[in-house]
């Protein structure tokens, strides 16, 4: 999700997802999601593009070289995503829809899998049912044993312009 409560400002989320699958699995139904809010907002274009890439292996627990490889180069461009996209595309959501387009997706899809990419941009002052947002607070508790937990995505810095 991107969220933005500013003034004549860009930002954008891209949330990347490699899903290793056992191969015996014939109906596995993950949720992907890109969502983009502004809460008064003027001038603001927000951006959220999330992208899943499912492969099915024999093997779950041995991830294949050539989707550790594809996962360091995306990990290494996310990191520096400023300069992965210099100069070539604008740091904007145009320029990062294209950048997506143009490396991420044509990355992945050198691996045998299936690709689901979500976007949504929002330009509205006010996303209808959008209200300010707190920073999640992590549990004090810890996760039962077999119970999922939370893995950090990297993501694009929001970025503001004057």
């Amino acid at each position: 999700m991107a969220f933005s409560s500013c003034v004549k400002c860009s930002t954008a989320a891209i949330a990347i997802q490699i899903v290793v699958v056992d191969a015996k699995v014939r109906n596995f139904q993950p949720l992907n999601m890109a969502e983009a809010v502004n809460y008064q907002c003027s001038g603001c274009t927000t951006c959220a593009v999330a992208i899943q890439y499912f492969i099915q292996v024999s093997d779950p627990t041995v991830i294949p070289n050539d989707v550790r490889k594809q996962v360091k180069l995306i990990d290494a461009e996310l990191r520096d995503l400023p300069t992965a996209m210099a100069p070539k595309y604008p740091y904007d959501c145009l320029g990062i829809n294209a950048f997506v387009d143009d490396v991420f997706i044509a990355q992945l899809k050198q691996l045998v899998g299936s690709l689901d990419v979500k976007r949504h941009t929002e330009t509205a002052p006010t996303t209808p049912g959008a209200s300010p947002m707190a920073s999640p607070s992590p549990s004090s508790t810890p996760p039962v044993s077999g119970s999922p937990t939370e893995s950090p995505t990297p993501s694009a810095q929001p970025t503001s312009s004057p």
